[in-house]
């Protein structure tokens, strides 16, 4: 019924032709992700912004708005899911250790980061244990189809 509804209130609009676009914005966004991956420790949000070349409170926008999760949110993200790579390859490394690698400054929080994205603490995680990124909760924009500025696009 739902269905029938959303096809009926749509049937009548024009269609508009999607149009994909790569900007020198989105192509740094993208090497800034690649970097975040491999710079992960010692990469902060000055940083980020200026490797942008844009305001800091333009990137925490713009970054928002990408990623659904902030900067900090989604480079925690990335230092956890190392973090857990680290304790599966070296389970008899010290916690300090793999906190400082990660690039975390103190141990409380590299507990409670670990603990809120992937449900363990890092001595509690279970063997082999991967972190499944897709699963990890995000703020997601949603789509209101009544909204003046809501378009049909054909792909």
């Amino acid at each position: 019924m739902i269905t029938e509804l959303v096809i009926s209130v749509f049937r009548g609009e024009p269609l508009t032709a999607a149009v994909h676009q790569t900007s020198e914005v989105t192509t740094r966004y993208k090497q800034l992700l690649n970097r975040m991956d491999n710079e992960y420790d010692s990469l902060t949000f000055q940083n980020a912004a200026a490797f942008m070349n844009v305001s800091e409170a333009y990137f925490s926008r713009y970054f928002k708005k990408q990623s659904g999760m902030t900067f900090s949110q989604y480079l925690n993200v990335v230092r956890v899911e190392k973090a857990v790579q680290l304790i599966n390859a070296h389970p008899e490394r010290k916690l300090t250790d793999i906190m400082l690698c990660c690039g975390f400054n103190t141990i409380r929080n590299f507990n409670r980061a670990f603990k809120e994205i992937t449900g363990y603490s890092p001595r509690g995680i279970p063997a082999g244990y991967v972190l499944n990124t897709r699963s990890v909760p995000t703020v997601q924009d949603t789509f209101d189809p009544t909204s003046s500025e809501a378009e049909l696009v054909t792909e």
